[in-house]
């Protein structure tokens, strides 16, 4: 896995993924910024690339285009009682944002 990682990285790097990135943990369902000893190396994204976060990426897009749980939880092989599925999800806001808006559109049809 350590070499299919230090690949990822090298990738990324080619493929200009070289932006500048806040590493952040959450705690208690917020995040909070990681406060680095060492700032004068900036980290980029490519150098957090992972097997990881491909893993917690592809299950997040299967849930969001619309594939059902039952099934992204077979495909990333998590059984249906398993609790650490859920740690794999990150929606973003705007995604969010916009199934609440719908939401209220439909309800103001009535």
């Amino acid at each position: 896995m350590f070499n299919f990682n230090k690949t990822l990285k090298v990738i990324g790097e080619k493929a200009n993924f070289t932006n500048p990135i806040q590493i952040t943990r959450e705690k208690l369902g917020k995040a909070q910024n990681i406060k680095k000893i060492n700032t004068d190396k900036q980290d980029r994204f490519c150098d957090k690339m992972s097997s990881h976060m491909m893993r917690r990426t592809a299950i997040t897009t299967l849930l969001i285009l619309g594939m059902p749980e039952h099934l992204v939880r077979k495909i990333s092989g998590h059984s249906h009682t398993s609790s650490s599925f859920n740690r794999y999800v990150h929606y973003a806001q705007a995604y969010i944002d916009r199934e609440i808006d719908k939401i209220h559109r439909v309800l103001e049809e009535y």
